[in-house]
């Protein structure tokens, strides 16, 4: 199933549910969203939800770290990420995100309305800026990540490049 974003906030609270496949192609609005809330400095306790996610890309891992380090750095919190799927949960600390964040595997129930994260068809630069600095966010949570990311970095950064002359 392709991907889906959802969010609910309750009392300073923002619970994210992320489900389905979530792929780069899809995250724009994912990335605008969470750009939005942190202009507006609306993270104050962060629960992300995983439990129905098939599959995560390395882009929208970065968008989860950018959450993560922006609510660490900010508010001094770590968020609290809930996975139950067994190879999710083993890309999550593949990249270290157990260190970064605390993962849970036993869902919480929540009985806020969810609401969707609309979906933005953006242009190939953005696109390609987006995915940078979601890898860049990969990088900045663990240092093993520079040695599986940093190519990804720097071929993006060439392709925009060409792209702006």
């Amino acid at each position: 199933m392709e991907g889906r974003y959802f969010f609910a906030r309750d009392n300073g609270r923002t619970f994210i549910k992320l489900v389905g496949s979530l792929r780069y192609t899809i995250s724009y609005g994912f990335d605008a969203f969470i750009d939005k809330l942190i202009k507006e400095d609306k993270f104050e306790d962060v629960l992300i939800d995983l439990t129905e996610t098939d599959y995560i890309d390395s882009t929208n891992l970065g968008l989860v770290a950018k959450i993560g380090e922006h609510v660490l750095e900010k508010k001094q919190k770590r968020v609290t990420i809930i996975s139950t799927n067994e190879d999710i949960t083993h890309v999550l600390k593949s990249v270290g995100f157990d260190e970064f964040f605390i993962i849970i595997n036993n869902p919480e129930s929540f009985r806020k309305e969810l609401y969707e994260i609309p979906f933005i068809k953006e242009n190939d630069i953005k696109m390609a800026e987006m995915i940078l600095d979601a890898h860049k966010n990969l990088i900045l949570i663990a240092e093993k990540n520079k040695e599986l990311f940093q190519d990804v970095v720097n071929l993006l950064e060439e392709d925009l490049k060409h792209y702006k002359k």
